[in-house]
């Protein structure tokens, strides 16, 4: 019968320890800033689809409407606002669900704040360009963080910003 452990088991063990260790006490402050920056981008491509569809299928009217509460966005037309154009490759619904309801592992994300000209919609028209004179904002948030995306209003060009993003960096960036 054996009275101790070999080096080499106190060391394995020693090892298994500290990678534990490791992986209970890594911060999530990273992992919610990288989260709220893929919601951010998600938006930003749904943008760029709205704005080549406007551009190339002059007959239509397209937008991107947000539901806070809903804590989703997607792209439309305007003749129908609620219904997801669907995308023409994974043929599902051009639909950003965060919260809860994510299938995308965005579980923790929220729609904090947004400013679209005073209503829930940023239309494109067919140049591509916003249906508004000042920056599109949309502030995604994962508990403490915070990620914004702000819209060029001419261009369409997105800024990211980890943070809130002031309407005066905003207007900066037309």
């Amino acid at each position: 019968m054996r009275k101790a452990f070999t080096f080499v088991e106190v060391m394995i063990a020693l090892v298994i320890v500290a990678i534990v260790t490791t992986v209970a006490l890594v911060p999530t402050s990273s992992l919610d800033v990288q989260q709220a920056n893929a919601a951010g981008h998600m938006f930003s491509a749904l943008v760029e689809y709205g704005q080549n569809m406007a551009i190339t299928r002059t007959d239509q009217v397209y937008q991107l409407k947000v539901d806070k509460p809903g804590n989703r966005f997607w792209l439309a037309t305007a003749a129908a606002p609620d219904t997801p154009l669907t995308n023409p490759i994974t043929k599902a619904p051009c639909l950003v669900q965060l919260g809860t309801l994510s299938p995308d592992g965005l579980k923790t994300v929220t729609i904090k704040n947004y400013d679209f000209g005073g209503d829930a919609v940023v239309k494109f028209d067919t140049s591509g360009a916003l249906d508004q004179s000042t920056p599109a904002q949309i502030e995604f948030g994962v508990k403490t963080s915070s990620f914004t995306v702000a819209l060029s209003p001419i261009t369409g060009v997105p800024a990211f910003k980890v943070g809130k993003l002031s309407m005066q960096a905003a207007q900066a960036f037309e």
